[in-house]
């Protein structure tokens, strides 16, 4: 599988069609999403308690705004980062058996060593 430079993949003929996502990817990517939201939950509930302790003057609620946006982009940031390793990884486990088949054919199948003759 060829990775494109900005990390997505390659769309070859011999790739998924556009929009195809892998269902390890997609598992992966469920589990993200799930931890992503717990923690989103988290920082509303801390954001909640922030709020009945020192009130909603704008200045707060601008941080707090600013605060969730940076979230927002770390999440995105995360998933396509872990859309990118998967795809770096799996273009790695085909070059390496490509790679170990191509030995295999120039040199034949490896021996488990040497061979006593009785």
């Amino acid at each position: 599988m060829r990775i494109e430079p900005d990390g997505t993949p390659a769309n070859d003929n011999k790739e998924p069609h556009q929009g195809e996502i892998d269902p390890e990817l997609l598992t992966l990517l469920d589990k993200l999403e799930e931890r992503q939201r717990k923690e989103a939950r988290e920082l509303a509930s801390e954001h909640e308690r922030a709020a009945h302790i020192s009130g909603n003057d704008p200045a707060t609620l601008a941080h707090r705004e600013e605060i969730d946006y940076m979230q927002e982009e770390r999440f995105r940031d995360e998933r396509e980062s872990y859309i990118h390793d998967y795809y770096r990884a799996q273009e790695l486990k085909h070059q390496m058996s490509e790679d170990a088949a191509r030995e295999t054919l120039e040199h034949g199948p490896e021996q488990d060593g040497p061979k006593l003759s009785q």
